[in-house]
């Protein structure tokens, strides 16, 4: 196991610090709960967000995912859509040019859970959403199809993201994303 990819307190706070609630991104990291990667370690989706968002939402909290590999201009861009009772949250991930991506996808072909960690105002952990992991055939198709495409450039890959961003408006994405899969 890579110790690198496990995020330490300090590192948390600071990429806390940069994100704007309403944001998330993917992060291994080690939680409470038993890990299937490695003892009470998973990758998981950080989420940063208001409080009173976070307070609104129901126990147990209803959450939907979508994920889809978008082929743009050469690049695989893989966006995973998350939507919890007054929020969607997207992220697009770039395979070959954020390093610790392409282990992410790993540990999402074998967790039995995916868990959201939601950080509020003060940037400390308000809430903790586990649910069952439908995605892992997706992530084991998306490695076969990214790894079988030539590697593309971080450019290229920011160009491709805005020209999706561009094409489809959050919600549109949401209603589209499964028939726009090519996975």
């Amino acid at each position: 196991m890579n110790k690198k990819n496990n995020f330490s307190n300090a590192q948390m706070k600071k990429l806390l610090e940069n994100m704007l609630p309403g944001t998330s991104t993917i992060a291994r990291v080690i939680t409470k709960d038993k890990g299937d990667v490695a003892p009470h370690l998973q990758t998981c989706f950080i989420c940063r967000e208001e409080d009173w968002r976070i307070k609104q939402w129901p126990t147990p909290c209803p959450v939907c995912s979508k994920v889809g590999l978008l082929n743009q201009d050469n690049c695989a861009v893989v966006v995973s859509m998350i939507q919890f009772p007054t929020a969607t949250y997207e992220n697009y991930l770039n395979f070959h040019y954020v390093p610790d991506v392409p282990e992410f996808f790993e540990d999402l072909t074998i967790q039995n859970h995916i868990t959201f960690l939601f950080y509020g105002d003060d940037l400390e952990l308000k809430r903790r959403i586990r649910v069952p992991n439908s995605l892992k055939k997706f992530f084991k198709n998306a490695i076969n199809k990214i790894k079988s495409v030539p590697k593309w450039s971080m450019k290229d890959f920011d160009n491709a993201k805005e020209k999706i961003q561009q094409k489809y408006p959050v919600d549109e994405l949401w209603e589209k994303l499964e028939s726009l899969s090519v996975v």
